[in-house]
C-alpha cells in the first residue's frame, strides 16, 4: 500500500480482487473488512513517474 493506493487488498497483496476471493467476499462478506484509510506526507518528494529507474535498482 502507498499514499497514491486507491484500494489495496491486503488478502492477495494487490491493487484489485481476484475473481476467487470475489466469490469468497459475495458468500460470506461478514468474514471480511474494508477500512478507509487517509494518508499525508509533509516530506516533499518527486513523483514516481519523474524517478529514474536506474536509480531505484542497485545491480
Amino acid at each position: 500500500m502507498g499514499i497514491d493506493s486507491y484500494f489495496y487488498n491486503l488478502i492477495e497483496d494487490s491493487h484489485w480482487v481476484s475473481p476467487t476471493l470475489k466469490k469468497e467476499l459475495e458468500e460470506s462478506p461478514h468474514d471480511f473488512w474494508l477500512i478507509r484509510l487517509l494518508g499525508h506526507t509533509k516530506v516533499s518528494e518527486p513523483r514516481f513517474e519523474m524517478l529514474n529507474p536506474e536509480r531505484l535498482v542497485k545491480a
